[in-house]
């Protein structure tokens, strides 16, 4: 039986990896862990793996940032290129057309690690500004 390379992975992290189970959003695992702060490659042709490997060396995440996941997938398309997706914790945030030209792979990993970081910055601040004592309140009108 052949086992796809990024599951083992994910089983050798959560060997590693013994984080207490809360309400964020990282990856659940069932048994207790949780596992956070991972890169996920669920591509499926060169043009996406050169992506994801661009992506990957120049993703520098937030540590002040917790609770998230960033996976990058992409759906092929026939005599167009292949339509890669970045999504934050399930949530698309950076969804772009490639062609397989390399000059224009990177320029587009790099834009859409400025956009994922800012949005988990802007996410985080949302976060922040919700559990403000201001917004706070009894459950009293």
């Amino acid at each position: 039986m052949r086992v796809h390379p990024s599951a083992r992975y994910l089983f050798l992290i959560s060997l590693i990896l013994f984080v207490p189970v809360s309400h964020s959003a990282g990856q659940y695992l069932g048994n207790g862990l949780e596992i956070e702060g991972l890169v996920l490659d669920k591509t499926r042709t060169k043009l996406g793996r050169d992506f994801y490997d661009v992506f990957y060396s120049r993703w520098n995440p937030p540590e002040e940032i917790q609770g998230f996941n960033v996976t990058i997938s992409e759906k092929p398309l026939p005599r167009m290129g292949t339509m890669v997706t970045v999504e934050i914790n399930s949530r698309a945030v950076y969804r772009q057309r490639l062609t397989p030209r390399y000059a224009e792979i990177e320029q587009k990993a790099g834009q859409a690690v400025n956009v994922s970081l800012r949005y988990l910055y802007n996410y985080d601040q949302y976060q922040r500004q919700l559990s403000n004592e201001d917004l706070k309140g009894s459950g009293i009108y």
